[in-house]
């Protein structure tokens, strides 16, 4: 029965995170069946395990997990617009669920493997539907327009494109570690498709997590000719891109610049962030009711002379950071640092002191995806869309199971040859 809820467990964590990219196609209903597999799996493994007696690891960094969601909680009581918060919470208890479910599922470099595929996966049908889009102005399936000029490959925003760079770590250590030629083929035509669909969603913080988590890699991975390939892939994706047309896209890359600062509608979004923040320091406003007080701390706050601020509906401070002193407080700050940090922490040390190429490389890839999703979180991501908070979760607990030495990794055929 243990191996049973095993896989149970892990085939509908897989399924959940594979319904991302399509929530175009499925409602959010559809995410019920994973969601119920998982729960069985969890609570079969759990009665397996007290009748045999035997004893099975608990659920790492949960303390922390708990206080991370604890500043939720406070800051629901606290709030004034409580009703509000409670409301749109509802996906905190499926976030709890799955920081157990995702270190019951993952145990093993084999479904470290699973979940690599599964985010090629991913990256392949961001990259179909996103190239379709660009060519044919419509999405593949239900047929949602451009945003503007700007492709979003199904996902509800262009800017949710950060999945990409998000995926791309994990998913280059299967192909690592299979060394398959087919395989290796397969990835770089998946990897232009889905780089040349995040150049032309014209996300700047989708291209600033896409530098960051390719930097990394090749740092950690200690892989020269992945020098070679990434910039070979990259060539391709410019060259697709330059025969759609890159007018929108450099256009809008343009505004990086420091000097355009004045014209850029977030600092008007995070001055009104910081005037919550002042006004109720230790437990924030509420959780995800920013929306429903910028205006209203927007007309309060001093703002730089000449600026026009975002006049339209904001409903996140575009900053996790400012995000949680708005709405969670130092509270909500400091529980979301202390998780990160640690989780960060651990997967670094595994790296460090990883005894095989596999443990090495996962560990690496794993300090990637931290590092690009931290950057990426100072001016934009949000928990208030619930996949960049179980993408979270996800990076919690795989660190933490790694971190703790509870992911078997057995030796490459080189290592064995070497004892």
């Amino acid at each position: 029965m243990k191996d049973w809820s095993h896989y149970a467990i892990e085939f509908g964590v897989l399924l959940y995170l594979l319904l991302i990219p399509f929530s175009d196609i499925f409602s959010a209903e559809a995410q019920a069946l994973p969601l119920a597999t998982i729960l069985v799996g969890i609570v079969t493994l759990r009665i397996a395990v007290y009748s045999s007696s035997e004893f099975v690891p608990g659920t790492n960094l949960i303390g922390l997990g708990l206080l991370f969601f604890l500043s939720f909680a406070v800051s629901i009581w606290m709030s004034d617009l409580w009703e509000l918060s409670l409301e749109r919470a509802y996906f905190l208890p499926i976030g709890l669920l799955l920081l157990i479910a995702f270190q019951d599922a993952f145990q093993s470099q084999a479904s470290l493997l699973r979940l690599s595929f599964v985010f090629l996966a991913i990256l392949a049908a961001l990259g179909v539907n996103g190239t379709y889009q660009a060519y044919t102005g419509h999405t593949l399936f239900l047929g949602e327009p451009l945003y503007g000029t700007r492709v979003a490959a199904g996902l509800p925003h262009p800017n949710d494109l950060v999945l990409v760079p998000l995926c791309l770590p994990l998913a280059l250590a299967a192909v690592a570690q299979q060394r398959r030629i087919w395989l290796f083929l397969g990835t770089a035509v998946i990897a232009i498709l889905s780089l040349f669909t995040l150049a032309v969603s014209q996300s700047r913080n989708a291209l600033l997590g896409l530098v960051v988590v390719l930097g990394v890699t090749l740092v950690l991975s200690n892989r020269r000719r992945w020098v070679l390939v990434f910039l070979l892939v990259g060539i391709a994706a410019i060259g697709l891109a330059a025969f759609f047309g890159l007018d929108s896209v450099t256009d809008r890359l343009s505004k990086i610049s420091v000097t355009r600062l004045q014209a850029e509608g977030r600092v008007g979004i995070w001055i009104a962030a910081w005037e919550m923040f002042l006004e109720s320091p230790w437990v924030g406003k509420g959780p995800f009711v920013y929306g429903d007080l910028y205006h209203i701390f927007l007309e309060r706050a001093e703002l730089p002379d000449g600026y026009q601020p975002e006049d339209a509906f904001i409903p996140w401070a575009h900053s996790l950071y400012l995000e949680a002193l708005a709405e969670r407080g130092i509270l909500g700050l400091a529980t979301f640092l202390l998780l990160s940090g640690t989780a960060l922490w651990l997967a670094f040390r595994t790296w460090l002191r990883a005894s095989s190429d596999g443990q090495k490389l996962y560990a690496g890839a794993l300090v990637a995806t931290w590092l690009g999703f931290l950057v990426m979180g100072v001016s934009d991501l949000t928990f208030l869309k619930d996949w960049v908070l179980i993408f979270f979760l996800l990076l919690v607990s795989l660190s933490a199971r790694m971190g703790m030495g509870l992911v078997t990794f057995p030796p490459s055929d080189k290592e064995l040859c070497e004892d």
